[in-house]
């Protein structure tokens, strides 16, 4: 499957096998069709090299982590609005753009790059790795952290 411009840095099959998200350097998640293979959806998500993406174990929401420092929680039911919609041109649209249409919740609070992300089975909890050498555990629902670890 060609689409990315840059290195792919990680991927995640969604629960139901029916998508896979792909993250790169480029700076875009990519999801793909894995009845067709296709793209469905190019997402220009973060402002630098994203290291990490994963899909939720419910299926209702994906995860991308950045060099930009951001943990960024991306919902299905809006990635498949912006996919079924009449055509964009999302070849165009920028990190702002997409931030606008599907509406992402921002996790932030470290000052290095985000290179890894974890969704518990339950879906509660986002687990993230920073550069920093702190792990953060987020609370899904009320985007905030739950415990910083540090080692």
């Amino acid at each position: 499957m060609l689409g990315h411009t840059d290195w792919v840095n990680a991927c995640s099959i969604s629960p139901s096998g029916h998508l896979v998200l792909s993250a790169s350097s480029d700076k875009t998640l990519r999801l793909w069709d894995t009845h067709t293979w296709t793209q469905r959806l190019r997402i220009v998500a973060h402002g630098d090299s994203i290291n990490a993406c994963c899909f939720a174990s419910g299926g209702q929401f994906f995860v991308s982590a950045s060099a930009d420092t951001l943990l960024k929680v991306w919902t299905i039911e809006r990635a498949r609005d912006a996919w079924e919609s009449p055509p964009l041109n999302h070849q165009r649209l920028t990190e702002t753009d997409w931030d606008r249409i599907l509406v992402p919740l921002v996790l932030e609070g470290h000052v290095d790059s985000v290179n890894d992300c974890a969704v518990a089975p339950d879906d509660s909890i986002i687990v993230s790795a920073w550069s920093d050498r702190t792990l953060c555990i987020w609370d899904a629902a009320a985007s905030t952290v739950r415990q910083p670890l540090s080692g």
